[in-house]
């Protein structure tokens, strides 16, 4: 008995030797196993094109926001705001875009997903600043007025900056504009061919403007609201006197709100008129809803801003 075990235990081993032999002289198979299904017994080629390969991140990308979104809905006679962000993928400094007192969105521009330029005009809303991240990537440095983000002209494009610049449409302008949807990108060209690229090209956003009845009068919050929007466009334009003359339409309505008030107190600000100002702000602290859980940091910077200034203006003389 046990000579015969040691003969099948033999034959067992020599079996397996031939077969992986044989195994090793046929050519490979062109049906790849991967397409076997469960349960199957014969192969099924994958239907549908080839999966892309993964290709390597873009060094740098734009994107678009229209009224800090990707879409809506804006009343003809409303100031609109465009936001572009420029940001990088390099873990250390890659390109650079622009130079001192040649910004980086100097020749940035808006057009239609076609490529035709769009119709209402839209205009740059000061200079572009930058923040860095902090070391999470997660958790961006965001600007605050005690630490507010640098402007710079200059945009060192990667994984650690955020660049950022915003444009608008005017009050007037938007009343020009017909109802309808509109879809617009940024495209900013590049001065030199940079990774293969020549033009970086922002995501499409669509906004629809409305408009009411020219008959019927609008309401008291579509007037607070068309206010609103003038006066901060003026405001990030730097048009004080026009910040100021709609501010002081803000105020005067019935039950003015805090936000009516620093809108006042900034276009103040922005006239050096320093006094008014600390007094607009005061009275945007003493109106803000007693529930709010923030601080009211803004204010707050904003009235030690200027009351510095003041001080310094009365040392002077």
């Amino acid at each position: 008995m046990r000579r015969i075990a040691v003969g099948l235990l033999v034959l067992a081993f020599a079996a397996a030797g031939v077969f992986g032999w044989l195994r090793w002289r046929q050519p490979p198979q062109t049906s790849p196993s991967a397409s076997r299904t469960p349960g199957s017994s014969q192969a099924t080629p994958r239907r549908g094109p080839p999966l892309p390969a993964a290709g390597p991140l873009p060094i740098a990308s734009l994107v678009l926001q229209v009224n800090g979104d990707a879409g809506v809905e804006v009343r003809s006679g409303h100031a609109v705001f465009f936001t572009v962000t420029l940001t990088g993928t390099a873990p250390e400094p890659g390109i650079r875009i622009g130079s001192q007192g040649q910004p980086w969105p100097k020749n940035l521009r808006f057009e239609s997903p076609d490529g035709k330029p769009v119709a209402p005009r839209i205009e740059q809303l000061g200079r572009p600043f930058t923040a860095r991240f902090a070391d999470d990537p997660a958790s961006p440095v965001r600007p605050t007025p005690q630490s507010p983000a640098t402007e710079s002209d200059v945009a060192t494009v990667d994984a650690s900056r955020i660049h950022r610049v915003e444009y608008g449409v005017s009050p007037d302008e938007s009343s020009r504009i017909g109802p309808g949807k509109y879809d617009v990108r940024a495209v900013l060209p590049l001065d030199r061919n940079t990774g293969g690229l020549t033009q970086l090209v922002s995501n499409v956003v669509t906004f629809t403007v409305t408009a009411g009845s020219p008959d019927a009068p609008a309401s008291a919050d579509a007037e607070k609201a068309r206010l609103q929007t003038a006066a901060r466009f003026y405001l990030r334009s730097e048009k004080w006197e026009d910040a100021h003359r709609i501010a002081l339409q803000l105020v005067g309505q019935d039950k003015p709100d805090g936000l009516a008030y620093q809108l006042l107190g900034d276009a103040l600000n922005g006239l050096k008129r320093d006094e008014e100002a600390i007094a607009a702000y005061h009275e945007a602290l003493e109106s803000l809803p007693k529930e709010l859980e923030e601080s009211p940091d803004y204010l707050i910077a904003r009235i030690d801003e200027v009351q510095q200034r003041l001080e310094q203006s009365r040392a002077k003389k």
